[in-house]
């Protein structure tokens, strides 16, 4: 057993030398937020049914704070953290790295989900959402957080995660939203170095929805910013067709003018009769745009008992299940690949 895991540990640390990605790839990926409360099954499950569908990233929770779920929780308190739940996240990259599939990690959220910023801010009596960009002992607590998460060392493949080209990127935050733009400037400017210092060897972007959360120019204009995030759901934002496929081409048009990548880091359609026209489309403006990753939210798997797992948000897609849009997610990782992925 210490040989193999010996051996396991050799191999990633090699593959960790060679395999960085300087630049953000082109990939087909999905999203994917129960992996780090849930078995090691259905972690598997999810990672299968990705290959199934020719995807290369996918992006998943790295956060949970004070909000347990099935028994885990990141960070149950400030500068506490949950080994157990840790332990999920090493197996969820060893994972993803034995099947070839990298990993974005957002570091937090803005939403009450998972805990996030209403979390924060109720650990220190705070009730404007803004203050947890501009509250010393808030940012000093998500650092620490931050620090905590780069700095382990993968009890199963014994790679640190600075050092594990599974990880593709860090997102400072799914979703990011501010009144208090300056700060929040700052703030991404602020927290983005501190993990680039951190660790030099991984990609970093916002997590961000795009105009319809801040302004996206100013938002990753940092030098500590790597690529451009932004995300689509004509649902709850009231978007027509024609809305949401202009909404693509200006965040591919700012990425350009920052002379960044960007990541179309969300998406999803509830209507399971119009989904595969919207999706169609939305892909084909991706290749024109050439943008150069694409998640859709949410690739769901099995559960332990075998059951699809529910389709609480009604924009789940399932392998092989949901036969509108499989073909299509498929085809466009063929072009992906077609086109040399690096």
């Amino acid at each position: 057993m210490v040989l193999l895991r010996w051996l396991i540990s050799l191999m990633f640390l090699f593959s960790a030398v060679t395999s960085y990605a300087r630049d953000l790839p082109n990939f087909s990926g999905a999203n994917q937020y129960y992996l780090f409360y849930k078995s090691n099954y259905m972690i598997d499950d999810v990672f299968s049914d990705a290959k199934s569908l020719g995807l290369t990233v996918i992006r998943t929770w790295a956060f949970c704070a004070g909000a347990s779920h099935d028994g885990y929780c990141f960070q149950p308190n400030p500068y506490e953290y949950h080994e157990p739940t840790f332990k999920k996240l090493d197996y969820i990259i060893a994972s993803a790295g034995q099947k070839g599939i990298k990993l974005i990690l957002p570091l937090g959220n803005n939403w009450g989900e998972f805990g996030g910023i209403p979390q924060y801010l109720r650990w220190f009596n705070l009730y404007n959402h803004d203050d947890f960009y501009r509250d010393q002992r808030v940012k000093d607590v998500y650092k620490a957080y931050i620090a905590h998460v780069i700095n382990r060392v993968n009890t199963i493949t014994g790679v640190p995660y600075k050092d594990d080209p599974t990880i593709l990127a860090w997102e400072l935050m799914n979703e990011p939203r501010s009144y208090d733009l300056p700060n929040f400037y700052l703030w991404v400017d602020e927290m983005a170095r501190y993990i680039r210092d951190l660790d030099p060897n991984h990609l970093r972007s916002t997590g961000s929805e795009g105009e319809i959360a801040t302004p996206v120019f100013e938002t990753h204009k940092s030098e500590a910013i790597d690529f451009v995030s932004f995300h689509l759901y004509p649902d709850w934002w009231g978007f027509s067709q024609e809305r949401s496929i202009q909404y693509i081409r200006d965040h591919a048009k700012i990425a350009r003018d920052l002379g960044k990548p960007v990541f179309f880091g969300e998406f999803g359609f509830k209507d399971k009769q119009r989904r595969r026209q919207i999706f169609s489309e939305w892909y084909q403006v991706a290749k024109e745009e050439k943008i150069d990753g694409v998640a859709f939210w949410l690739l769901s798997g099995n559960q332990d008992n075998g059951s699809l797992y529910p389709d609480y948000d009604g924009f789940t897609v399932y392998y092989p299940e949901s036969i509108d849009v499989t073909d299509i997610i498929g085809d466009y990782s063929k072009y992906v690949h077609a086109q040399g992925v690096n």
